[in-house]
């Protein structure tokens, strides 16, 4: 997310990078899986060590899902 001005164009730093709305991106969110019907293979992958709720639920094309089945 980035900061925007009320003319809706993204906020630039003095360096003319676009400004984070970090308020909502940078904080830890905890996240749980759960409930009837999971199967008992679904957990977290640890190959992504630095995933973020962009890794959630991720359609193709995006970040990498933050979720696998495991079938053992």
């Amino acid at each position: 997310m980035v900061k925007r001005a009320k003319s809706g164009q993204p906020l630039l730093d003095k360096d003319g990078n676009i400004q984070s709305l970090t308020s909502r991106t940078l904080h830890p969110v905890p996240l749980a899986i759960g409930g009837r019907g999971l199967a008992p293979g679904v957990r977290f992958r640890k190959d992504l060590p630095d995933a973020g709720l962009a890794n959630v639920a991720a359609p193709a094309g995006y970040e990498s899902t933050l979720i696998e089945v495991v079938l053992d």
